[in-house]
């Protein structure tokens, strides 16, 4: 893990995830980007909306918010910590995936907020909007919640769909930190097995052989208490998902289990997505080969 990017609206619960990432980046010798993004000055006009051109004296602003957050962050974690910031016209999603790519971003980390969504309950309209299309892991930070040695990792797996690609994503998050991954599958009466749940762990004993990954189902029609127990019995610091299926994050975050969404908002979510970029290898330049050659 190199580059930890943290958009940022200048909010408290914003400000509280800058926190966490920074802790992490000093954790793991990254580097940290923080981004805000303003939002277009829409002029209504009747038949012919349109965009007011954003005041170059506004992005000097916010440019300005950003460096002294800078500062403060170094100030308080350390001075040794590489912050870019980055100001941005246009809407607030837009430029994200674009900094992950240009920036070769390992994760994403963003502050959550109430709405009046299923998911936007817990992790507030931008951050929810954000997983279903990310291109990198992104770690949702509920509000208040701070950063604490992460010593589990919990990974919540249907025992059904390819795995590899999701535990790399998480064994690249997890290893820098000195985490463990503990593997668990929540098991109903009524459900089929399409592929044997030990071929499935041979095949992940077998993909990651230097890995101690701890693994447990549960049997448990209802997959929210499921979950629940075994963040609870097992003292998690952080629960990871796959978003494979939009339906998967549904049934999870749906609001007829408000009450124990209550429990798990106190707990960071790092949401894994299913087509993850791939970061780029530099090359070196002709200028570089020769100096070598010499």
């Amino acid at each position: 893990m190199k580059t930890i990017l943290v958009p940022t609206d200048f909010s408290t619960n914003a400000a509280n995830a800058i926190n966490y990432a920074a802790g992490i980046a000093v954790s793991t010798n990254s580097k940290l980007i923080l981004m805000h993004a303003i939002e277009p000055d829409v002029v209504e006009f009747p038949g012919n909306p349109f965009i007011r051109r954003t005041d170059n004296r506004l992005v000097a602003y916010y440019q300005d918010k950003l460096q002294n957050l800078a500062k403060y962050i170094r100030l308080r974690f350390d001075s040794n910590l590489e912050v870019e910031t980055i100001c941005v016209p246009g809407p607030f999603l837009k430029p994200l995936n674009d900094l992950v790519y240009s920036k070769q971003v390992d994760l994403v980390v963003m502050g959550t907020k109430g709405a009046h969504d299923w998911l936007d309950k817990i992790f507030g309209t931008n951050t929810a909007s954000f997983i279903k299309q990310a291109v990198s892991p992104v770690l949702a930070i509920p509000s208040g919640v701070q950063l604490k040695f992460i010593k589990t990792i919990a990974y919540a797996s249907n025992f059904e769909s390819q795995e590899t690609m999701y535990l790399k994503q998480l064994v690249k998050f997890a290893e820098p930190l000195g985490s463990s991954i503990a593997i668990f599958n929540i098991k109903s009466e009524n459900q089929l097995d399409l592929v044997s749940d030990q071929q499935i762990l041979r095949k992940i004993k077998r993909d990651f052989p230097e890995n101690n990954f701890s693994f447990s189902q549960i049997k448990e029609n209802d997959i929210i208490a499921g979950i629940e127990t075994f963040v609870r019995e097992n003292q998690i610091d952080i629960l990871a998902l796959s978003v494979y299926e939009p339906d998967m994050l549904e049934r999870i975050f749906h609001n007829s289990v408000s009450e124990q969404l209550v429990y798990r908002s106190q707990i960071p979510l790092l949401a894994l997505p299913s087509k993850p970029y791939s970061v780029k290898k530099t090359t070196k330049s002709k200028q570089q080969k020769s100096q070598e050659t010499h």
